[in-house]
């Protein structure tokens, strides 16, 4: 385990945030200490640091291909310095494709991952493109 830095608080909604020192370690990492021999799902709701935890699971994006269900919450993004795009961004270049499971499945399309107004909300599912036939099972 490593430590770092971390802001908490009630960042998604505005509220104050304090930086703490907390222990942490990265999928790829933990993956690999523990001998996890597949990785089928992740979800991903971590208040604004889902880009820190994608970037530390980028072996296993690569080499895995879970489906991913990540919070896109652009408000908790810019709290801890990121913003939705570097999400997208992370997990398009492992061919993954998007769909809003608030709005019924609907595609989210490369025009719409270039700019995120800051009360942007949604449950995506991320599908790596070896997977998108699970949608017709699904919708």
């Amino acid at each position: 385990m490593e430590y770092g830095k971390f802001k908490t608080g009630d960042a998604s909604w505005g509220g104050a945030l304090k930086e703490n020192r907390i222990r942490m370690t990265s999928l790829d990492r933990y993956v690999e200490k523990n001998n996890i021999k597949k990785v089928n799902f992740i979800k991903c709701d971590i208040d604004g640091a889902e880009v820190l935890f994608l970037r530390g699971a980028r072996k296993t994006l690569a080499s895995e291909k879970p489906i991913v269900i990540i919070e896109a919450h652009e408000r908790g993004q810019r709290a801890q310095g990121h913003s939705c795009q570097e999400i997208f961004a992370e997990l398009r270049q492992f061919g993954y494709k998007f769909f809003s499971l608030d709005n019924k499945l609907k595609a989210v399309l490369n025009e719409e991952l270039e700019k995120f107004d800051p009360g942007f909300v949604d449950n995506i599912l991320c599908l790596p493109d070896e997977k998108l036939d699970l949608l017709s099972k699904i919708s």
